[in-house]
């Protein structure tokens, strides 16, 4: 079901990308992705070279993350913005952490992600 969404949602988080993150940002978050961790796929390494524009971040770094929104927006104390709509529910980002969240309600079993840090963990992970 939440699969559906995927597209407009990539396409919320590109232009939040191209005119909202500034290319200080841009650069700070994506020089986190060099961070390794010990749970990382083995395409983990070729997504860091190839992943190089916010095009490609978007197209690379969506996810179904298996947790209610609700329940991930506490984990970070609520901290995020509201920075546009799909389906009526809002798309939310965690500005210091490089995060994109959004699903149909916030009580839904999972929700879509993009994290601008891909393929590494976000800040406070």
């Amino acid at each position: 079901m939440i699969d559906k969404y995927g597209e407009e949602f990539k396409a919320i988080v590109l232009k939040h990308l191209q005119e909202e993150c500034s290319e200080a940002e841009w650069a700070r978050l994506r020089a986190l992705k060099d961070r390794q961790s010990p749970f990382e796929h083995e395409t983990a390494e070729r997504e860091r070279r190839a992943v190089v524009t916010r095009e490609q971040l978007v197209q690379a770094a969506l996810t179904d993350e298996g947790i209610p929104l609700g329940e991930f927006r506490s984990t970070f104390n609520n901290k995020e913005i509201e920075i546009d709509k799909l389906d009526g529910e809002p798309v939310y980002y965690f500005k210091n952490k490089g995060i994109y969240a959004w699903a149909p309600s916030n009580n839904a079993n999972c929700h879509l992600s993009i994290w601008v840090t891909h393929p590494a963990y976000p800040p406070g992970w």
